[in-house]
């Protein structure tokens, strides 16, 4: 056999060239989406980067409320209770008021009529032994009232909240909400349910200087808190 020994190489594509032109074009489709892939990425980025910084922010928020909107629990001990004297029958004789003029009788939890415990709760706040201080549904519903009605109209406070609010009171506005959601849910963290109902009960007005449960049966049933029945206890609930 006879070897070619002609240098000119044959005509026509080469071996192996056939994909060339598509290695070309995804190249050049690369390079032009490069900047469009950097833009991106840097956007990507700066999202990330602001949603960090968001987060962090607010968490340094909370954790500065939550400081300095604390429940001032030792107001409690300020408010001078009114003092009664009885006689042997356990009738009352003599009589004084406390704080502000006003008539108010601390007693435990354990002598309140449960009947009166249940009505209580049933009326100002059914969900209370089920939330931390605050029951966001009902109050997204009141943020959403107010805002349709340009006034506030509602503002689904808890026995918690209402504690917050009866030993540091100020006038009704948006940023008094919130300090007192962050003094409701400090409340919660620090004492048991039983504790706050006691206090609430105590301090819970009953019309003209009345302030308290106990006050409030003397007054207008002539007997304890402890002896109050499902019908009476409706009554002063209601």
């Amino acid at each position: 056999m006879q070897k070619n020994n002609d240098p000119t190489p044959p005509r026509g594509r080469p071996h192996g060239s056939r994909g060339h032109p598509d290695i070309a074009r995804r190249v050049c489709r690369r390079a032009k989406d490069s900047p469009r892939i950097q833009a991106t990425v840097e956007k990507r980025g700066l999202l990330a980067a602001a949603l960090i910084s968001t987060a962090t922010i607010s968490c340094l928020v909370w954790w500065t409320s939550r400081r300095t909107c604390r429940f001032e629990e030792d107001r409690l001990a300020r408010l001078r209770p009114s003092r009664i004297c009885c006689d042997r029958r356990g009738t009352p004789i003599w009589a004084e008021l406390g704080s502000s003029d006003r008539w108010r009788v601390p007693v435990p939890l354990s002598q309140v009529s449960p009947w009166l415990i249940a009505a209580m709760v049933a009326v100002e706040d059914r969900r209370f032994f089920e939330h931390g201080g605050v029951h966001w549904p009902a109050g997204l519903r009141a943020l959403l009232s107010n805002l349709r009605a340009g006034r506030i109209v509602s503002g689904a406070s808890t026995i918690t909240m209402q504690l917050a609010k009866l030993v540091q009171p100020e006038p009704r506005s948006y940023r008094y909400k919130v300090r007192q959601i962050l003094r409701a849910l400090d409340i919660e963290t620090r004492h048991d349910k039983d504790w706050i109902l006691e206090q609430y009960l105590n301090l819970a007005p009953f019309g003209a200087n009345l302030v308290g449960i106990e006050a409030a049966s003397r007054a207008y049933l002539d007997k304890s808190a402890r002896y109050l029945d499902l019908p009476e206890a409706a009554l002063l609930a209601g």
